[in-house]
């Protein structure tokens, strides 16, 4: 199993896209991947609930290891299922910023901004707690020998090469080259972040 956490609003559907464009089992089709890249605040791609802990998956969810943590210490398995953790990351202000831009302009309970706060978490986002999410990756990561790799975003989206070096421990073992990584590059519509 293949997680992608970090704290949301650091191109993770992006990263999603891409690896679906690859061939790998997001659970999700290209088409999928187009509608979710062309919504007004680029969101989306999670996996349900019932696929959190499928074999040889791509799993995208923001906060992975701190909102599923009393499943995963149930089932510690599943961590050793874990072949790495993929970290897509950009400044915590820029990405506080972005979820506050998205729910100005859409003025709506949406992914991406600052949705539901009030009922998922006491006090909603804010940049400790996006900061509090990183540190639960990168702890959960070391205490349980995850291999784990940061993108830095926007960078990765605007450079395939720097995509395939970071990501080579996933992508080398299918045959995928950096000519394949640029040519999924090339068939999603990858955008400039809005904030």
């Amino acid at each position: 199993m293949i997680v992608i956490s970090g704290y949301g609003r650091s191109g993770s559907s992006l990263l999603v896209g891409i690896l679906t464009h690859l061939g790998f089992n997001t659970g999700f089709s290209k088409e999928d991947v187009a509608c979710a890249l062309n919504l007004p605040a680029r969101a989306g791609l999670e996996v349900s609930n019932a696929n959190l802990y499928e074999k040889g998956r791509v799993v995208k969810k923001p906060g992975y290891f701190r909102v599923y943590r009393d499943q995963l210490s149930k089932s510690p398995n599943t961590l050793k299922e874990i072949e790495i953790c993929i970290i897509p990351f950009r400044s915590i202000s820029k990405s506080y910023k972005s979820r506050k831009h998205c729910t100005e302009i859409l003025k709506s309970d949406t992914l991406g901004g600052l949705h539901r706060t009030d009922r998922k978490v006491p006090g909603g986002i804010t940049e400790a707690l996006l900061a509090e999410l990183l540190g639960w990756d990168i702890d959960t990561c070391l205490m349980h020998d995850i291999p784990f790799v940061f993108l830095k975003y926007p960078d990765y989206s605007k450079d395939a090469d720097y995509f395939y070096r970071q990501l080579k421990s996933i992508l080398k073992p299918k045959n995928i080259t950096a000519s394949d990584v640029q040519k999924a590059f090339d068939e999603i519509e990858i955008k400039e972040p809005r904030v």
